[in-house]
């Protein structure tokens, strides 16, 4: 799917529906004023936070992106491949979220990247894939999303 035609879409569909109240049966002791009320940005800076990879495979976004430098996915194993969904757009990114709900449309229409992880049938990876999130931009709200897939009789195990 495309992602900008997703983005509208679910923009589209919040615009609709908004946030959730607590008319809403799902939502009927949460109170979502919080967050519904408050003026996020998305501006990007670096984030110099440390951290200690948990895996030889980290996978780092500082501030909502994929950060290459703190990053350890350069070499892997054949049938493993990790990226980031701007860099590897998949026509099955989205296909399975409920834009009827209000978070996921909000998610999706202003999400920028995440995770892309994809492990073939058969391939079975011995170290985990560490997925970290560094964030130190106040008042910066960063809407990623993971895509993982495996194939048929593959083991990976992802540590967020």
């Amino acid at each position: 799917m495309d992602i900008d035609k997703l983005r509208e879409k679910a923009a589209a569909d919040f615009k609709t529906n908004g946030f959730p109240t607590k008319k809403d049966e799902l939502w009927r002791f949460t109170d979502v004023s919080r967050v519904a009320n408050t003026e996020f940005s998305n501006a990007w800076k670096p984030a110099d936070i440390g951290f200690k990879p948990l895996s030889s495979i980290v996978v780092v976004f500082e501030n909502g992106r994929l950060s290459h430098e703190k990053s350890n996915i350069s070499s892997l194993p054949d049938g493993v491949c990790i990226g980031s969904i701007q860099d590897l757009v998949d026509p099955r990114i989205g296909t399975l979220a409920d834009l009827q709900s209000a978070f996921v449309s909000s998610n999706t229409a202003f999400f920028s990247d995440g995770a892309f992880i994809e492990v073939t049938a058969g391939v079975e990876l011995e170290s985990p894939i560490h997925l970290v999130h560094l964030a130190n931009a106040d008042g910066s709200a960063f809407h990623l999303r993971n895509f993982i897939s495996c194939g048929e009789k593959s083991k990976v195990t992802v540590i967020e």
